[in-house]
């Protein structure tokens, strides 16, 4: 095969070099663009080397591959100046486009505390139902010890602080995450916190204390409360587009509002730290002079309405209103799953996402008739007997607790496989048709043509396997579903959608895949259980009590309904959220198989050879 003279080869492609070379030097660079001249210049260094390997055309080209490769796989830099940007311009930017949702969260925050405030004074027994009859008794103790603040220094201050920050950024996160709830869960969370704080602060007037509680409190408080406040209004952004899409397509307003909420709850993760390291370290110290402890609170209002109102508005208050949402709202194109590429965890939890945002409404429906469904067999299963199973295991120490608090422990003993293995079924059941509708929308999407026959029984073996955990000890149950989850997972995945010219084993797979899919359910697991936890909080109990009030129910009629309630909203979540298990797991598959058998590799080498022309010449046709 005749070869090109080299003054020829370099003056066809000296223009892509240059391009090169310019776009090395630029500090943003076209991740794309630069890809595709990589690969060219790595052909055109083949092909010297193959051709004028003792000249210096051969050196410069190797020298200018080997510098892109260093400039593209070499530890990023700029991570500050990235973090800078968010910090300084994105995260404002979003408060300042927000800033109805978190004025709206602020009025109905405040006017949560009057309401607490007010009803204290008309009922001081209501103290009581919003703070906790432990609470308020231990509180009434400090105070006639001479210590009313003593609940701030009876941990250690480390382990204090730890809990104090967990406990701050559960709170906030509930209030934002209640959101999705067409905004009303946030509208109740920020109305139920609101009040219990202003009881709190009523509590200690009625002992003449009230300067003390402020000047002690508002130390940590000042951002903490600011912090829950914000976050509602974080809540109120990520519901709006749900509610009130205006111009956009319901999908696009939500992704929208979600965008901006994220980033305005990312801007509060150091507001969490800091206020819990204050409450911590500093809160403890009530012997501090009241001019230091008051410029203290001065300064850190000082910075919330600087950072998260003043600095946004003058930024972004100028005719610029409009110019961020313009920025944040691209056409929404088909999700590009890259099955022929093998993926970072980031894009695996991507891919998972997408798939489960793709048919969110239609698996809610699902879940919710299938969560009902449960219910309603369960309650004419143990018909007869039901409150037995209710009133089975509650301690004697909760009889002085309200009737929300006997039915947390009696929605536990609902969920006692071992006691009632009628449970077993339907939740393996329930399970397993969820497990396997999951699994059907993904042979669909992906087109591997699977039937439901051949799905179903094998989503059901591994629930009802899975389920069995639930008969052994706590610690051993937890210790085999960390190794059975990922193997039996695997194991369906790789029976159902392993493709028939690829000779792989599961344990091949399990090999580089384990430990990531692990990792993939430990997060993903941490999510569900978060949402499962609100749903199990007090803010349940408050709403459902609200829709209840008018109902004339005897004590145990209303507390067997509040629990079914619970199974039933429980399981409903548990079932919501299972596919993001199951996507998550296929993709990891799919991307550990592509990393073995390098498939979408092979089938690129294969088109080399059909390639026509390269470099001036004609290939001669296999």
């Amino acid at each position: 095969m005749p070869r090109m003279r080299e003054t020829d080869f370099i003056a066809q492609n000296k223009q892509k070099w240059r391009q090169l070379e310019d776009l090395k030097a630029q500090k943003k660079k076209d991740p794309e663009k630069l890809s595709d001249l990589f690969i060219e210049v790595t052909n055109d260094l083949s092909y010297a080397k193959t051709y004028y390997p003792n000249r210096s055309i051969r050196v410069y080209l190797n020298n200018l591959a080997m510098a892109v490769h260093s400039s593209v796989y070499r530890t990023k830099r700029g991570g500050f100046a990235a973090l800078g940007r968010l910090f300084l311009d994105r995260i404002p930017r979003v408060y300042f486009e927000a800033r109805f949702q978190v004025l709206i969260a602020a009025v109905i925050f405040f006017f949560a505390m009057g309401v607490g405030v007010f009803s204290t004074s008309q009922d001081p027994g209501f103290v009581n139902v919003m703070l906790g009859h432990e609470y308020v008794a231990m509180t009434i103790d400090n105070i006639a010890k001479g210590d009313p603040m003593a609940v701030y220094k009876q941990a250690g201050e480390m382990d204090f602080a730890t809990f104090v920050t967990f406990n701050n950024i559960y709170v906030s996160f509930r209030v934002f995450l209640l959101g999705l709830a067409l905004m009303v869960g946030t509208v109740f969370a920020l109305l139920f916190e609101g009040v219990r704080i202003g009881c709190f602060f009523s509590l200690f007037h009625d002992y003449d204390l009230l300067g003390e509680s402020l000047l002690t409190v508002f130390m940590h408080g000042t951002p903490e409360i600011s912090a829950i406040v914000l976050a509602g209004g974080a809540g109120l952004e990520l519901g709006r587009g749900l509610v009130f899409p205006g111009t956009y397509a319901r999908k696009e307003a939500f992704l929208l509002g979600a965008r901006r909420s994220v980033l305005m709850i990312l801007g509060l993760v150091p507001v969490f730290i800091f206020a819990g390291f204050i409450e911590g370290f500093v809160t403890r110290h009530t012997d501090l002079p009241d001019p230091i402890r008051l410029g203290f609170i001065l300064i850190c209002l000082g910075f919330m309405l600087t950072y998260f109102v003043i600095m946004p508005i003058r930024r972004f208050g100028k005719g610029r209103s409009s110019s961020g949402e313009a920025d944040m709202v691209p056409e929404i194109p088909e999700h590009d799953y890259q099955m022929d590429k093998v993926k970072t965890h980031g894009q695996l939890f991507g891919n998972a996402f997408a798939m489960f945002s793709k048919g969110f409404f239609p698996l809610l429906a699902s879940a919710s008739a299938t969560g009902l469904v449960y219910t309603v067999l369960l309650f004419l299963w143990f018909r007869s007997g039901i409150w037995d199973v209710l009133s089975s295991g509650i301690p004697a120490s909760l009889g002085a607790l309200t009737p929300f608090g006997k039915v947390f422990f009696k929605v536990d003993e609902l969920y006692d496989m071992t006691t009632f293995p009628i449970l077993y079924l339907l939740a393996a059941a329930a399970v397993g048709v969820a497990i396997s509708s999951a699994l059907s929308k993904l042979s669909a999407r992906f087109d591997h043509a699977l039937s439901v026959n051949r799905i179903l029984p094998m989503a059901l073996l591994i629930s009802f396997l899975m389920h069995g955990l639930f008969y052994v000890p706590a610690p051993w149950a937890f210790m085999l579903a960390l190794i059975m989850g990922p193997l039996l997972s695997h194991f369906l995945i790789h029976r159902l959608f392993s493709d028939a010219g690829v000779n792989l084993s599961v344990k091949e797979i399990l090999n580089g895949a384990y430990l990531r899919t692990l990792a993939l359910w430990f997060v993903l697991f941490c999510c569900i259980t978060l949402f499962m936890g609100f749903v199990n909080s007090g803010f349940t109990d408050i709403f459902f009590a609200q829709l209840l009030s008018n109902i004339h129910l005897l004590d145990e009629q209303y507390e067997i309904l509040m629990a079914l309630i619970k199974v039933m909203l429980t399981m409903t979540s548990l079932l919501l959220f299972l596919p993001l298990l199951v996507y998550g797991t296929y993709f990891a598959y799919q991307s550990e198989k592509e990393k073995l058998t390098a498939g979408h590799l092979m089938r690129e080498v294969e088109q080399i050879g059909l390639r026509k022309k390269a470099y001036g010449i004609w290939r001669e046709e296999d």
